[in-house]
């Protein structure tokens, strides 16, 4: 289904190909059972359409409009140092203990 909406409304090539990699990873078995896809090949496309997408990551966040996000004068400090990182987890609700 999101490969078929993507399809769809024109999203370009090279990030429909980005997800078609993604989901080969999820099950790389599959793909060497039932396609004789190796997982060399399997990973040379991988970094293959990384390569084509890159360069180009800077253009596709530009369309995303993203910029407000991650320009949040609140949220890099948190990013770039572990203290106020811990103290900002601390304030997080929390529901059970991960394991």
């Amino acid at each position: 289904m999101a490969y078929d909406a993507a399809v769809s409304v024109d999203v370009d090539p090279c990030l429909i190909d980005l997800y078609e990699a993604s989901c080969v990873k999820l099950d790389l078995s599959w793909y060497v059972e039932r396609l004789g896809l190796s997982r060399m090949r399997q990973c040379e496309m991988e970094v293959a359409t990384i390569d084509r997408v890159f360069p180009r990551t800077e253009d596709f966040l530009s369309l995303m409009a993203v910029e407000p996000y991650i320009m949040d004068y609140h949220i890099i400090p948190l990013l770039l140092s572990r203290t106020p990182l811990e103290k900002y987890n601390k304030t997080l609700e929390s529901f059970g203990t991960y394991h």
